[in-house]
Parts: C-alpha cells; sequence; structure tokens
C-alpha cells in the first residue's frame, strides 16, 4: 500500500486556484492539498460555489456582518404574506440568508421562530410591513412577482433571468396569497 496523503484546507487563493485540479468547477471555494503540493476541490465538483472574498468575521458584530455582506448582496427580495407558520419563516429566513437577497418582507406580524432561523435573522434586512397597501407602497417601482399554485400564469421554471430588483412574494401553504393581492401584482 502506498503512502497515506495528508490533505490540509486552504481557501481558494489566485496561486492555490492556478495549480487546482478542477479549476471550472471550484468557483474560487475550498480546497485540499496534498502534500505533495497537488490541489482538488472539496465536495461535489458540480458545485457552484461563487467567490469567496471574505473570512469569516469571527468576534463581529450583527452590524458589522451586515455590513460586510452588503455588497454582496443579491437584488432581489422575499415578501412573506399570511404565512401562517413561524417554523416555515425561520426557514425562508436562512433561505434568503444563504442567496444573499436585499431583503425580507414581512407583511402583517407574523412571528418568526428564532431557533428555527438558526441565528440568521440577525444578518438580514428584516422589514415589517402592516398590509397589502403598505407593502405595495414600500416596493413601488420594483417587479412583484407572486407565487400561487392555483393562479399561475407562469411557471419559474420557464424563465430565463429574474428583472432587476424582483420580488418574490410567498403566501400560506394552505391559503396562498388572496386574489386581490395577485391583482396587483406584475407576475403570477
Amino acid at each position: 500500500m502506498g503512502a497515506k496523503r495528508r490533505f490540509s484546507r486552504a481557501s481558494c487563493t489566485k496561486a492555490l486556484h492556478a495549480r487546482c485540479s478542477y479549476p471550472g468547477s471550484c468557483r474560487g471555494g475550498a480546497h485540499s492539498t496534498c502534500a505533495r503540493g497537488r490541489v482538488k476541490t472539496r465536495g461535489r465538483k458540480d458545485a457552484t460555489l461563487g467567490e469567496m472574498p471574505l473570512q469569516t468575521p469571527l468576534g463581529a458584530t450583527a452590524d458589522e456582518v451586515r455590513a460586510l455582506l452588503a455588497p454582496l448582496r443579491s437584488d432581489f427580495s422575499i415578501a412573506v404574506h399570511s404565512l401562517g407558520n413561524a417554523f416555515a419563516l425561520g426557514g425562508i429566513l436562512r433561505v434568503a440568508h444563504n442567496f444573499l437577497a436585499r431583503e425580507v418582507i414581512i407583511v402583517g406580524n407574523e412571528p418568526h421562530y428564532e431557533k428555527a432561523s438558526m441565528g440568521m435573522e440577525k444578518y438580514e434586512s428584516i422589514v415589517r410591513v402592516a398590509d397589502d397597501d403598505a407593502f405595495f407602497a414600500h416596493v413601488r417601482g420594483r417587479p412583484v412577482w407572486a407565487f400561487e399554485r392555483e393562479s399561475a400564469t407562469r411557471s419559474v421554471t420557464d424563465v430565463d433571468a429574474f428583472p432587476a430588483g424582483v420580488v418574490l412574494v410567498v403566501g400560506s401553504e394552505r391559503a396562498g396569497l388572496s386574489s386581490a393581492f395577485l391583482e396587483r401584482a406584475d407576475l403570477v
């Protein structure tokens, strides 16, 4: 049997990335290097990690982390309308953080279960609005796309690109979104 290789983990730097065995798949993510200096990406080869320009801000306050993430944020927002499930809202907050959404808009007084969001609510821009009128005033000039199974006019899988500043709206799993709200949305 050959000698076991020891691997160390390192963030992608230009020098390390230049030696990467899979430069098209790591997308600047984490690498493993063996004792001989060969570099391989960790995890699935087909994963798209995007650029990782920040070191983990250990010890930073929530405001400092939000400021660091601000230039990396995506141009879309997620709106939650009459969800009725505090656990689901926590999950939506985690997803919003993973995709670095511009903001999460909560229509009404929906509670969220902090443990379900696993602390991500501290790093997200959460905007609470009282009702539909306040929501549409807040997002004025931005495209509003509502996700509704029963009234859908287009499948999300048919979309080639989302418009700049789009607000993606989801409602309750049981009741969905009201017909009055859907009439005001740009796309359902």
